[in-house]
């Protein structure tokens, strides 16, 4: 299940977030010139993407702190597959990126 996902993801330095009053953010892509509208629960994957922790224990942590959402789990892993698809993350150092 987290073949497709990178061990440690991080999040790309040079991508900007704005986070809104409700928890939801905004990413801003300047590679891409493209806009991410993130809600309360991505916002909180995308920070959690630091590189220190791997997708499973995202996916893992954001599940424990969110049980009354049934899904959190795989919604957190489809988060992190997306951002690996809009190019939003990078390899973390010393870390695989597989």
């Amino acid at each position: 299940m987290f073949a497709d996902l990178p061990t440690y993801p991080r999040r790309r330095e040079n991508v900007e977030m704005e986070v809104m009053p409700d928890g939801s953010a905004l990413l801003y892509d300047p590679q891409s010139d493209q806009g991410h509208v993130l809600t309360a629960l991505g916002a909180l994957v995308w920070d959690m993407c630091d590189g220190s922790m791997t997708s499973q224990a995202i996916c893992e942590e954001c599940a424990a702190l969110l049980p009354q959402l049934p899904d959190t789990f795989n919604v957190v892993h489809d988060l992190i597959a997306s951002f690996r698809e809009l190019s939003l993350l990078q390899a973390a150092e010393g870390a695989s990126d597989t």
